[in-house]
């Protein structure tokens, strides 16, 4: 018969491997739900409210190596955050970015799985706000996820820990996950199966927010704020893997509900900018942040038939030099 003592035991084993797994999950937050690297839910709301800017770019952690210095002519900031969804986007335009100003947002598939990605509400923590209890339920579920652990562990064995991810004042990220050398094909290896794992697998399309991103269209040109949409490019790799997966379909008809919600949208994964050469070495999700450059500088000079772009008074696709540059450093 077994005493008390041993179910006591077994109770605090188990609150042991718990606090081992929540631990470990916290540390290396291997899919940046908590954005502990100066937490981005918290420190993009500051910045766009602490730095003087006239736009923001805004999306996943595709764009947040974007550094706004690299474009002339125009003060941005960049308040992109990892794993951004579209209502967290919504919200954080219709909060914090005013009339006249231009919001260029970058949108990639991941976002409209609602399955890997459930809905969230309340993440965005402005100065003095506190999280929601909706915000600190999801977080607990996250730092005890078993599924969670494994990708944690991957990363602390294949000696890719993030560490500290510091962010420039304008708001990019300028540290890359990619090793200095080692097993750099392992850890590409493996955040592509991440990406598979994370991203596309067990797909279920999100009209709600597809609706998001239309209500978002809606506010900005109520609101006299340009809105310059692009769907990120993705890397040979990651266009690989996805055409090979049921989530192609749902891929498919992301870019035409894109292309829908905003006709003028720039669709970066049909222009020549899979190559990996544009992409850290060791990572087939992140491109460089000279990359990201030639992106906005892309959609910035692109013509645009909403008034509010068309009436935009401060932008002037020139290279400084006064000459137009509407191609000025973009690869096509």
């Amino acid at each position: 018969m077994r005493t008390p003592g041993y179910a006591l035991a077994m109770l605090g084993i188990g609150a042991i491997l718990c606090a081992l797994v929540a631990v470990s999950n916290f540390v290396t937050d291997p899919l940046d739900r908590l954005g502990l690297t100066g937490d981005e839910r918290v420190l993009k709301p500051w910045i766009v409210t602490h730095v003087p800017h006239e736009g923001i770019i805004i999306g996943s952690s595709k764009t947040d190596y974007a550094n706004p210095d690299d474009v002339s002519g125009i003060k941005l900031v960049n308040a992109s955050f990892s794993a951004a969804l579209p209502e967290e986007i919504r919200a954080f335009v219709e909060r914090y970015v005013r009339p006249g100003q231009i919001v260029l947002l970058g949108v990639d598939p991941f976002m409209f799985n609602e399955q890997q990605h459930p809905r969230a509400s309340g993440t965005i923590v402005g100065p003095g706000d506190m999280p929601s209890l909706t915000v600190l339920l999801d977080r607990a579920k996250y730092v005890f996820s078993f599924d969670v652990l494994q990708t944690a562990l991957e990363r602390l064995l294949s000696n890719s820990g993030k560490g500290s991810s510091p962010y420039l004042a304008n708001g990019a990220r300028y540290v890359p996950f990619e090793m200095p050398g080692g097993d750099w094909r392992g850890n590409f290896n493996r955040i592509l199966q991440n990406l598979r794992r994370g991203n596309y697998d067990d797909f279920v399309y999100s009209e709600s927010r597809v609706r998001d991103l239309a209500a978002l269209k809606a506010f900005a040109e109520k609101h006299d704020i340009c809105l310059k949409a692009f769907i990120n490019p993705l890397h040979e790799a990651e266009a690989d893997l996805l055409a090979g997966l049921p989530a192609q379909s749902a891929f498919l008809r992301f870019r035409a509900d894109m292309h829908r919600v905003f006709p003028e949208i720039v669709d970066f994964t049909v222009l020549p900018y899979s190559a990996s050469a544009l992409y850290f070495r060791d990572d087939p999700f992140h491109y460089l942040p000279s990359t990201g450059a030639q992106i906005i500088r892309y959609v910035l000079t692109r013509p645009s038939t909403s008034p509010p772009c068309v009436t935009w008074k401060h932008w002037i696709a020139t290279d400084g030099s006064g000459h137009n540059s509407s191609t000025a450093g973009i690869k096509r």
